[in-house]
């Protein structure tokens, strides 16, 4: 039988949502919550009731403690994603050191099971064209993002932990798909095909539904796989392929043209200048270009052998969030 009291980091964010939702589905008695005071709480309509919420930051560690009193399995999703330089104090305080005072929150309160949110980002990378798996080593090379090394290095948190007592399971999901806040996540790609895109880059990534990883994370709690991280990836398919499905759901044009490497570095620069001059985050940084032009490619046969787990084809996970997205714009 799974444990009844378990704890979330990351609740309020898109894949804890779904997580958070996917377990008080399953019926745990007792699902706990961590959030912000000034937390977003709109992707949690109609659950946010269900659930006791511990207001506080993972900053600190007396919040922490109160929290995760007895507490049987912690999920530990929250993390920052981005891809701006500004950004990189700002991941290694959340990401790697949020991550440690969350293990070591977890190992003093005698907590038995630690389920972590990693990132395919945090995996070594093969040779272009070769699959990377989970036991592919960590390069350190100028490639790797400021968020990838980040996520690494929270992992190696995660496996200290284990080493300290901790039953610990990672998973490294690619890029997740699915409806959530408008301007965020992959969200932003369907805004950005909506409103008319030219150039699509050559590179290859794998893709999985949000869905997906939050029923594999209940999946592998409570069959009890331990040790190991998991890749999660449903279909490694080009930049230009998923476009086109983002395209083709919502009834436009897909892109067409495509970006070589002189239009990336204009692209990413342009992109730069435009979002000071809006006051806006930019959609794509030299980080994200250099990593669209790239072909990684993620063996998921690992995942598959979880007992009763199944991939969501990635054209249907493009489908509906389409079909969220579409009617969110015509509420707005």
């Amino acid at each position: 039988m799974p444990a009844q009291t378990v704890l979330l980091t990351g609740a309020t964010g898109f894949l804890g949502s779904y997580l958070l939702k996917e377990l008080l589905a399953a019926d745990y008695a007792d699902v706990r919550a961590l959030r912000r005071p000034n937390s977003k709480m709109d992707l949690l309509n109609g659950v946010a009731g269900k659930v006791h919420w511990y207001e506080g930051d993972i900053a600190d560690i007396d919040f922490l403690a109160e929290a995760m009193q007895g507490v049987e399995a912690v999920f530990h999703v929250a993390a920052l994603v981005s891809f701006l330089p500004k950004d990189k104090k700002r991941l290694y305080e959340v990401n790697v050191k949020g991550t440690a005072k969350v293990v070591n929150a977890a190992l003093a309160a005698g907590v038995k099971d630690f389920i972590h949110v990693s990132s395919t980002a945090a995996l070594g990378r093969s040779e272009q064209g070769r699959p990377i798996t989970e036991d592919t080593a960590w390069d350190e090379a100028p490639y790797n993002t400021n968020y990838a090394h980040s996520k690494y290095l929270a992992e190696l948190e995660v496996w200290r932990g284990q080493e300290e007592g901790l039953q610990v399971a990672v998973v490294n999901p690619a890029v997740i798909v699915g409806a959530g806040r408008p301007e965020e996540g992959t969200m932003r790609f369907f805004s950005r095909v909506k409103r008319g895109m030219s150039f699509y880059p050559p590179g290859t990534t794998g893709f999985v539904d949000v869905r997906d990883v939050a029923r594999f994370m209940r999946l592998i709690y409570e069959g009890g796989r331990r040790g190991e991280r998991f890749i999660l990836s449903a279909e490694n398919l080009t930049y230009k392929k998923f476009f086109d499905l983002i395209a083709d759901a919502l009834g436009v044009s897909p892109p067409s043209r495509l970006v070589t490497p002189f239009l990336k570095e204009l692209a990413w620069r342009l992109e730069g200048l435009r979002a000071k001059l809006l006051f806006r985050e930019p959609f794509l940084t030299r980080e994200t270009a250099n990593t669209a032009m790239s072909t990684w490619l993620y063996d998921n046969s690992r995942s598959l052998t979880v007992k009763g787990f199944r991939y969501t084809p990635i054209r249907e996970s493009i489908a509906e969030t389409a079909r969220h997205f579409l009617k969110s714009e015509r509420k707005n």
